[in-house]
């Protein structure tokens, strides 16, 4: 349950940004990022319903993480491909994509654990998928195109 309230806070926060670049980032935010992502590169900060993003890169990768405004980390995402999947997930994912592609594949990552998503798109409809187990795929929800 605690995964699917982090998951549609941030996927709301992703929706309904409220893109204030440049924005003034609270102490307790900017110290909980700096203490956690020490070789961040390129941070940019964006004002959310009740907290902050940061979208960064570090290790290469680019990964957006999320915190409430007295600094608590809710998560971070990070876009992921296929061959980042177990074989098991793949092979699952595949059997969704009859006419079908993948247009977005993330992991959240938070205090308990790591779920991973696939949006997978068609020519009529959009759906997301949920994985919590890292074994198979749940529908998670439709997406209007």
């Amino acid at each position: 349950m605690k995964h699917l309230f982090i998951a549609l806070t941030i996927s709301a926060a992703s929706f309904f940004t409220t893109a204030k670049a440049n924005t003034d980032v609270t102490p307790p935010v900017l110290e909980s990022f700096r203490s956690t992502y020490i070789h961040a590169k390129e941070v940019h900060w964006s004002e959310i319903n009740n907290g902050f993003k940061a979208t960064f890169k570090s290790e290469g990768k680019y990964a957006t993480a999320y915190y409430t405004v007295d600094g608590t980390w809710i998560g971070t995402t990070r876009n992921i491909s296929a061959s980042e999947l177990s074989p098991k997930l793949r092979n699952n994912l595949r059997k969704e994509l009859k006419r079908a592609w993948i247009s977005d594949l993330y992991v959240l990552s938070t205090n308990d654990g790591e779920v991973y998503f696939a949006v997978v798109e068609s020519a009529d409809d959009k759906k997301v998928l949920k994985s919590n187990n890292g074994r198979k795929w749940d529908h998670y929800k439709s997406v209007a195109k």
